[in-house]
């Protein structure tokens, strides 16, 4: 039997190590159960009289006075043809975890403004899709928790956890044949992936208790090929969102092989 050379089981290795990553990125691309949560039992209180824009912070105070009681926040999103009514999203975050708040890294810090949007173009087409094969059933939507300088505090952590809504159109959740299989999703860049959030349906919302921010998806699975994609949002999949590091191996793949066939060549 022929002997292999150096450079030939060099070169297979690499192709043996290429293929792990790759295998390994796919894997971890989709939405994942985090365990141990609880979804939330009550809709979030109503919310007081706030400011409508931050007022000027008061020096050697870490949570100001308007959000002692908690934090309120939301947004109406993209309204579609067909649809009644705007589909909104509303966050609630309990004062208490304003006071026991932490950043990613585990350092107290001090909120003093929240923020609900859209999220931006730039920040979701860097993101895998939350559930391959589902329908989104919104837009992206961005939660954002800033401190007295409008930094974007880091993944803060709640404890108790915040409560998210969303209050779908009625055309769209006949879509989704019902709330049942809906799934909220939120990106955790601590673990670079999605986690599938625990929810309940609270007086016709849709709700899920979260314990950092990021951002969130709306989606449910098809039950059948005849299922009604709203238009204008995407089904997701693995196709125009695949992993960076996938491309890339890819590409290193295609150089090991060429550099296989010029020694094969040689030898």
């Amino acid at each position: 039997m022929a002997k292999r050379s150096p450079q030939s089981l060099s070169l297979l290795f690499a192709l043996l190590l290429v293929l792990g990553l790759m295998v390994a990125s796919a894997g971890s691309a989709h939405a994942q159960t985090v365990p141990g949560g609880a979804p939330p039992t009550t809709l979030p209180p109503p919310a007081p009289t706030l400011p409508t824009e931050p007022p000027p912070p008061v020096a050697g105070e870490c949570v100001p006075s308007y959000l002692q009681q908690g934090a309120w926040a939301g947004a109406n999103l993209l309204r579609l043809p067909g649809d009644s009514v705007d589909p909104e999203v509303n966050v609630y975050i309990p004062g208490e975890a304003l006071r026991n708040l932490t950043d990613r890294w585990g350092n107290p810090a001090c909120p003093y403004w929240l923020e609900v949007d859209v999220a931006p173009g730039n920040v979701t087409a860097t993101l895998p899709p939350p559930a391959n094969g589902a329908v989104q059933l919104t837009v992206m939507v961005r939660a954002r928790l800033l401190d007295s300088n409008r930094n974007v505090i880091e993944r803060p952590n709640f404890n108790p956890p915040a409560t998210i809504c969303f209050r779908l159109p009625p055309e769209r959740v006949v879509a989704a044949r019902g709330l049942g299989g809906v799934q909220l999703h939120n990106f955790d860049r601590l673990l670079n992936q999605w986690v599938t959030l625990p929810t309940a349906v609270l007086e016709g919302q849709f709700c899920g208790s979260v314990t950092h921010f990021s951002v969130f998806a709306v989606s449910a699975t098809p039950a059948a090929s005849s299922f009604p994609i709203p238009a204008a949002l995407p089904t997701t999949s693995t196709g125009p969102n695949m992993h960076l590091e996938r491309w890339l191996g890819l590409g290193l793949l295609l150089v090991i092989l060429g550099g296989a066939w010029r020694v094969r060549r040689e030898a």
